[in-house]
């Protein structure tokens, strides 16, 4: 049987490559502009911006996608 984690790197692999599609300018992070294609993210934006910048890093969009 496959470990119970096993689904852990395809999400962050599938979130890294959404992540990847939406951040058009390439800097980075994910402005609101860029999340407003993402309708389950766009919702929790200002939830999953955790250090309030404004932006979405990888690593809070990560976080996000994995509920």
């Amino acid at each position: 049987p496959a470990p119970a984690n096993s689904k852990a790197p395809a999400t962050a692999s599938a979130a890294s490559a959404a992540f990847e599609r939406a951040d058009t300018n390439q800097d980075g992070q994910l402005s609101a502009q860029e999340v407003a294609r993402l309708p389950a993210i766009v919702q929790r934006f200002n939830e999953l911006d955790t250090d309030k910048s404004g932006t979405l890093s990888r690593e809070e969009f990560e976080k996000g996608a994995q509920f």
